[in-house]
């Protein structure tokens, strides 16, 4: 029995260095990373009680799957206990992004949502312009809107530039949306709203055990992917000023599509979540596939999954502080909030941008 429990224990440590390694392009490795990683913890639903009664004092040693399982395979962060960090500038930035899409947004409960979290900037995907009319007006925030992605803010919105798609016969919409905004103390960053390409059209054909058409449509989409992925990349290379980058990345951290593009920046959840993170639920599992990044002009307080929307994502509601430099950093048992905290300025004009 200890021969078994170690063989599933190697084989566990394998699966956890291929989703890691360079390997993951393969679209056997994105099938996984993509479905009910969970399943991979059944055997211990027959090796458990199987051990107890044969040899119970072997039980113990069944902790190091369930760490690998928790931690390595199903990414259980443990970052939300981790002490908060104090500032030498303490400009506070709310941050909340949402695929709204796959259904009927509550707009009542967003609101709610924005206010009580004190949220300062919302970026929505497969968002259509009359929906960002009617929410962002209920807040009488000023917002950017491009085909179906919208920045909405309660800040100054100074500038909008647009990362395309390729045209070819007809215009395609923007894979992201880049907004200049203006603290109150007079400083500009960048928020960037992203929306990349879905793997589920390649997906689907494997779930159908069409293996060999869906193979064949994983490396098309991936191709895909990547040269869009690598326009946005582009683009923030030529940004200077601090930059956040949220949205529906369409991928999960550990794929080789996101660490070839979103590695050097800091992802919130895994600085400073609580939990799976997940963001996009099936009747069977969820997967996180939206993002919160930021450069290093940022430090992240918290990052939560928050409650269900109407649609078939979740959006993330992130928690950052603007830093002039990151040698400013210092930990401390608690943030000191001062007067330079953003306040919701429900006065600024109501602008749409089509």
């Amino acid at each position: 029995m200890f021969a078994v429990a170690c063989l599933y224990l190697l084989l566990l440590l394998l699966i956890s260095y291929l989703m890691r390694s360079r390997f993951n392009g393969h679209w056997l490795l994105t099938l996984f990373l993509f479905s009910p990683r969970w399943v991979v913890g059944l055997p211990l639903a027959i090796l458990i009680p199987v051990t107890l009664c044969i040899w119970p004092r072997l039980a113990w040693f069944y902790l190091w799957h369930f760490a690998v399982i928790a931690f390595v395979i199903l990414g259980f962060e443990l970052r939300g206990f981790q002490p908060k960090i104090d500032t030498a500038v303490k400009t506070r930035v709310n941050v909340l992004t949402c695929n709204i899409g796959g259904g009927t947004l509550d707009e009542d409960l967003l609101a709610t949502l924005v206010r009580e979290r004190k949220v300062d900037i919302i970026m929505l995907q497969e968002c259509h312009l009359p929906d960002a009319t009617s929410f962002y007006g209920k807040l009488g925030w000023n917002f950017k809107h491009e085909h179906s992605i919208a920045i909405g803010s309660s800040l100054k919105l100074i500038s909008t530039d647009v990362v395309n798609r390729p045209l070819r016969r007809h215009p395609r919409p923007p894979v992201a949306v880049d907004c200049g905004i203006r603290l109150p103390n007079g400083e500009t960053f960048h928020a960037i709203s992203v929306h990349l390409p879905t793997f589920r059209p390649a997906l689907s054909k494997m779930q159908e055990f069409h293996f060999l058409d869906g193979a064949k449509a994983m490396k098309r989409l991936g191709e895909v992917y990547c040269s869009l992925a690598e326009k946005v990349h582009t683009h923030l290379a030529n940004l200077e000023t601090p930059t956040i980058v949220a949205g529906d990345f369409n991928v999960p951290i550990e794929s080789v599509y996101y660490q070839n593009y979103w590695a050097a920046m800091t992802n919130a959840h895994s600085k400073s979540g609580l939990g799976l993170g997940h963001t996009k639920f099936t009747r069977w599992h969820g997967v996180r596939i939206d993002h919160v990044l930021v450069d290093q002009c940022w430090l992240v307080s918290s990052s939560q999954v928050g409650p269900h929307l109407g649609g078939d994502h979740r959006p993330v509601l992130t928690q950052l502080f603007k830093i002039s430099s990151p040698d400013q950093i210092v930990e401390t048992d608690q943030i000191v909030e001062t007067d330079q905290i953003v306040e919701t300025d429900q006065t600024l004009e109501l602008r749409a941008n089509e």
